[in-house]
């Protein structure tokens, strides 16, 4: 299985109150290239970018993760198992010293192996 994924790690919030990734056993970036997996079933020829919206409540646990922008319904479901995997890599956001809840958007790139990634990149 050859899986070829661009990761967009922008993470844009709804306040200035983030949360906070933990450097646990791997940075971020590194953990979700690591874990991600090119579904067997998606067209190698699909390439572009699921958004994935969550939010990082006061316990830092992740809720109600959903596609804000949709792909393929595998990418989706991929993405989508990506934000549940990571179950306890972030600390919740502060506002006045409190625990709150943060709204994250994450986008994710796939870019299928018999796609000229040059091509892609020029978007």
């Amino acid at each position: 299985m050859h899986k070829t994924l661009l990761l967009s790690l922008l993470l844009l919030v709804n306040f200035r109150a983030t949360a906070q990734a933990h450097n646990n056993e791997l940075p971020f970036a590194d953990y979700l290239h690591q874990n991600i997996r090119w579904p067997d079933s998606l067209p190698r020829s699909i390439s572009g970018r699921v958004l994935v919206q969550f939010e990082v409540d006061k316990r830092g646990e992740i809720r109600n993760p959903a596609i804000v922008q949709s792909l393929h319904p595998l990418a989706d479901a991929e993405a989508l198992r990506l934000v549940k995997l990571l179950r306890g890599y972030f600390t919740p956001g502060r506002r006045n010293g409190r625990p709150v809840s943060t709204f994250f958007t994450m986008p994710l790139s796939f870019i299928g192996p018999d796609n000229d990634s040059t091509k892609i990149q020029g978007k």
